[in-house]
């Protein structure tokens, strides 16, 4: 059955149906995620908010529900694995620090009721070409890799099984590259070797603000995904209108207050100023 939305899950903080989940170290990124969950809390008061993090004693009071700690980072995006793998939550919506919530999504909940994990697939549909990361010739082109920065998962025996595996080949690629590049390839590959019940979410759901990124007609964007001045300027302009859309919000500051709003107002079916102004955007403002 659909969550309905004056019914009140949150009714004490040992509600464990569904909750949102973060893992962030590093001071910046504890107070990014603040600023994501202070989002969350705003459109889905009833949801409860768990966060795993090196710096407990500095979060803002009552902003989280369930709050541990990360007892020795590595600073690398592995570090969100094993509080996924152990998360209060039976349904989670896994956010990275940098996601902004800007329209409700009770409506995940009762996905979890047919699939087991769902996620959006990564810009890049491969990260990058070093051997033993990026290129993997078993895994068929069609299946692309996955984006980790909205992961949505029910706490199954077999979502376990694939945090763990997650772990394992991320901690393997980090022998053979050197660098922060694991992260989604090595998921791709547990996710490929994985009999698990998953779905792909709609980008909708994890809209990046950091390159050109499409919405589709009639639908709104609901989670956003990126830092700094993108991050607003996406809130602003990107749900003006529900036609479908592409559009780069890492363009410079100068275009910021004159040419978004122009781009997002101005949208005609089939009109020579829209395609002319789509056309402006992605071909100069994302080699910004």
């Amino acid at each position: 059955m659909p969550h309905d939305k004056g019914q009140s899950i949150r009714m004490d903080k040992n509600n464990f149906a569904f909750g949102v989940l973060y893992a962030t170290a590093g001071e910046a990124h504890v107070r990014e995620a603040e600023k994501s969950a202070a989002s969350v809390r705003k459109l889905m008061p009833d949801i409860p908010i768990a966060i795993w993090t090196d710096r407990p004693d500095s979060l803002t009071p009552g902003l989280f529900d369930h709050v541990h700690t990360i007892e020795k980072p590595l600073f690398l995006t592995m570090d969100r694995i094993e509080p996924m793998l152990k998360t209060p939550f039976q349904k989670t919506l896994y956010l990275d620090s940098d996601t902004l919530l800007i329209e409700p999504v009770y409506e995940l909940i009762e996905l979890l009721d047919r699939y087991e994990f769902a996620y959006t697939h990564a810009p890049r549909r491969i990260c990058c070409s070093q051997p033993g990361c990026g290129i993997e010739p078993s895994i068929p082109a069609w299946f692309v890799q996955p984006g980790s920065g909205v992961i949505l998962y029910k706490n199954t025996e077999m979502v376990k099984r694939v945090l763990s595996d997650w772990m394992e080949r991320y901690m393997a690629g980090r022998k053979k590259v050197p660098m922060n590049c694991c992260d989604q390839a090595s998921l791709w590959r547990a996710l490929y070797n994985s009999p698990v019940n998953m779905t792909v979410l709609p980008p909708e759901y994890n809209y990046r603000t950091v390159c050109p990124s499409f919405a589709g007609q009639n639908y709104k964007v609901k989670i956003l995904h990126g830092r700094d001045r993108n991050l607003d300027r996406a809130r602003r302009f990107v749900n003006l209108h529900q036609k479908s859309r592409i559009a780069n919000y890492a363009y410079p500051r100068f275009f910021s207050d004159q040419f978004m709003p122009l781009v997002t107002r101005a949208i005609v079916n089939n009109s020579h100023l829209y395609k002319f102004l789509a056309k402006l955007n992605s071909s100069i403002f994302s080699k910004w």
